[in-house]
């Protein structure tokens, strides 16, 4: 990650010194550098420590945070092997967190975007688990389920 964060400063300091927007930018393309799951997973957390830290931060870090929460964890998800590092990162209480936080409409896009990463996930581990199992597998996705859903209420 050194094209964005210089060793000489705390990747912290850098996030709150540089534009949150364009830190969220440059994780959508943090993988294609080859970065380590390790660096990766340090960027998560630092993101999701200064969305859900004491200080008042204005809108605007808020949602750049989140968008690049957002921007790594669809990143991580579509690796099955950072799967149990995502699953016990995000509690329910942190995203709860993290969502109260998104008071922006594109922040909580992002956060939802993060939740459609995750059940996609599961969703092939459940198919994996499947196939091994030679169990029965229902042909619904989320999305089908979603229009099933708004068809009946609407």
């Amino acid at each position: 990650m050194p094209t964005y964060f210089p060793s000489r400063l705390a990747i912290v300091v850098t996030l709150m010194k540089r534009s949150p927007i364009i830190g969220a930018r440059f994780c959508q393309f943090v993988l294609s550098e080859g970065d380590s799951f390790k660096g990766l997973m340090e960027l998560l957390r630092v993101l999701v420590c200064l969305v859900l830290s004491d200080n008042k931060l204005d809108t605007d870090p808020i949602e750049g945070f989140l968008v690049g929460v957002g921007n790594l964890c669809n990143s991580l998800a579509s690796e099955s092997s950072y799967l149990n590092a995502l699953k016990e990162y995000f509690t329910s209480d942190k995203v709860k967190c993290l969502f109260a936080a998104a008071s922006t409409g594109h922040a909580q896009s992002s956060i939802f975007d993060m939740f459609e990463a995750l059940t996609t996930l599961l969703q092939k581990v459940a198919y994996h688990c499947h196939v091994k199992f030679d169990a029965e597998i229902l042909k619904q996705s989320v999305s089908s389920t979603k229009r099933k859903k708004s068809k009946s209420s609407g």
